[in-house]
């Protein structure tokens, strides 16, 4: 269920709080903090990225190839200058829920005035990130959600289940439409 589309508006969402610019590790500790509260919250992550402790703490994967490698409609709006990203071409937000956007708004509020070396120590803190010794280790939504301590094992296993149910009804839908046309 992860699409260029939906992680191209949430980060143009997060790129506009902060002026339209921002240091790509910053914005890939924020959107990480995102997709990791409402995975809490809400049972569900917001961009169904893959998540990964590197060297400098937990990463959304596909997000980070974007970055390196701008294409599709991420590329059209968002572009990488040096070690900054910013916004070229504003996106609407028509992909964004209301309690997305809720959560988009409280992470900024908390850390985005965060430089981000600040936001690495940070998220370098974090129970479910640990030290890959230069390479990447996956950080599966279990692993975050049993170092919550909030949530049961039956609980866990019964929201990744639906996470993987929904990615896969996703990969049916695409796989049927894209064999239609």
């Amino acid at each position: 269920m992860f699409t260029n589309e939906k992680i191209t508006q949430v980060a143009a969402y997060l790129l506009n709080k902060a002026g339209g610019k921002l240091n790509y590790t910053a914005l890939l500790k924020l959107l990480y903090m995102a997709d990791k509260r409402m995975l809490i919250k809400w049972g569900f992550p917001m961009t169904y990225d893959d998540w990964f402790a590197m060297p400098h703490g937990p990463v959304l994967s596909n997000t980070y190839n974007l970055i390196r490698v701008p294409v599709g409609y991420w590329g059209e709006h968002i572009r990488r200058t040096g070690y900054d990203v910013e916004l070229s071409v504003p996106t609407g937000d028509d992909l964004l829920s209301e309690a997305e956007e809720q959560v988009i708004n409280s992470i900024f509020e908390e850390h985005g005035g965060k430089t981000w070396k600040e936001l690495v120590a940070l998220t370098h803190g974090f129970a479910e990130w640990e030290d890959p010794q230069g390479s990447s280790i996956p950080m599966p939504y279990s692993q975050v959600l049993a170092v919550e301590g909030t949530f049961t094992k039956e609980q866990i296993d019964g929201i990744v289940r639906n996470i993987y149910e929904e990615k896969a009804i996703a990969e049916l839908v695409r796989s049927t439409e894209s064999s239609m046309s």
